[in-house]
């Protein structure tokens, strides 16, 4: 019995060299992550349409976009106000620099500035898919809806159930 507990606390054999990375550890045994950890690259992003909303008293402009990412399909609304806010935390922690469009304070829901705004987004929004270091960022995949979970994210306003092209596990499931 004793020599059964010995020969368990006898050290492992050492590893050959192309099997340990370098801080000594041991890469043989990662091979790769399961599909569901892995960030999968959003292929196509663009804003398909524009329609004015009203919430009480509030009248302002929501633009569609539709995400596209190896065989998933999802809409999200945004507002110009929360591309914004994305642009500015992107300047901030990311030191982003392409052109955004101008805000337009009078007349802002009139269909011919909403159109041009409309067009100078999806060129903005492309910009940043198209930007190495900006698309996998948690800030721009979150914006558009990327993340499922949503990580408290004031940008993701449905619920995951409800996006189009997706389904939960459990749903799937029963």
């Amino acid at each position: 019995m004793l020599r059964s507990l010995f020969s368990m606390c006898v050290p492992a054999q050492d590893l050959p060299m192309s099997k340990v990375d370098p801080r000594g550890r041991d890469s043989a045994r990662v091979t790769t992550l399961p599909s569901r950890y892995c960030v999968r690259a959003i292929t196509d992003v663009a804003i398909t349409s524009s329609s004015t909303e009203t919430q009480g008293s509030d009248v302002h402009v929501v633009y569609r976009i539709v995400v596209s990412r190896q065989g998933e399909r999802w809409t999200v609304l945004r507002r110009y106000r929360q591309f914004l806010e994305l642009h500015n935390k992107l300047v901030q922690l990311h030191a982003c620099t392409l052109q955004f469009p101008e805000r337009v304070y009078f007349q802002n829901r009139d269909r011919a500035v909403v159109e041009q705004r409309e067009a100078a987004l999806n060129v903005y929004l492309k910009a940043l898919l198209a930007n190495e270091t900006i698309k996998d960022t948690p800030e721009f995949r979150t914006f558009v809806g990327a993340d499922a979970d949503g990580s408290g994210s004031k940008y993701t306003q449905f619920s995951y159930a409800y996006r189009s092209g997706r389904k939960l596990l459990s749903s799937a499931s029963s």
